[in-house]
């Protein structure tokens, strides 16, 4: 048991250092995801995610795409909902990420650094409703970008960290 256990740690030791995910030749394992592809799929749905988030606030008031019917204008409330609900998803994306790029829990810097640039994110994506002539710029939907960032950064960090143990058992596991 206790060699097992030796044997083990060094798996985990050669794994950290770079055997499966420091860049060292990765085989795909069946059934099994590694790090190395949980990274790429992260940074892929965050793009997706910032396309949406720019398609949806970028697209002329009351058409399909910013969430009414034609001819029928979002309420602010409606709105509200609307942009804290885009903001948690990619905040949500934004610290897995974070956790997956530092094999923990993301640091307090990371997250704060995070909140701030998505925060400017959504101040930049209401500065340029100003010039959608059926869209204005409002302080109340900024504000519910920046919260909604805020509540997926803080639910990404505590669920993030079981799927990472998670993928380096597996990657440990596949080795």
């Amino acid at each position: 048991n206790f060699h097992r256990r030796c044997h083990q740690h060094s798996k985990s030791v050669a794994l950290v250092k770079g055997t499966i995910l420091g860049g060292q030749p990765r085989s795909t394992y069946a059934g099994l995801m590694t790090e190395r592809h949980f990274n790429w799929l992260a940074d892929l749905a965050i793009v997706a995610a910032v396309m949406v988030i720019a398609v949806i606030v970028l697209s002329p008031s009351g058409s399909i795409w910013a969430g009414g019917s034609v001819g029928r204008h979002l309420s602010s409330q409606e709105t509200w909902i609307v942009h804290g609900v885009l903001f948690v998803g990619l905040g949500f994306l934004v610290a897995v990420r974070l956790t997956a790029a530092d094999r923990t829990t993301a640091t307090y810097a990371k997250l704060t650094l995070a909140l701030v640039l998505l925060a400017l994110l959504g101040g930049l994506a209401e500065s340029a409703q100003l010039e959608i002539a059926s869209r204005s710029a409002s302080y109340g939907d900024w504000a519910a970008d920046t919260i909604g960032a805020a509540f997926g950064l803080w639910l990404g960090a505590i669920s993030a960290r079981p799927l990472m143990l998670r993928i380096t058992r597996n990657s440990i596991a596949a080795s």
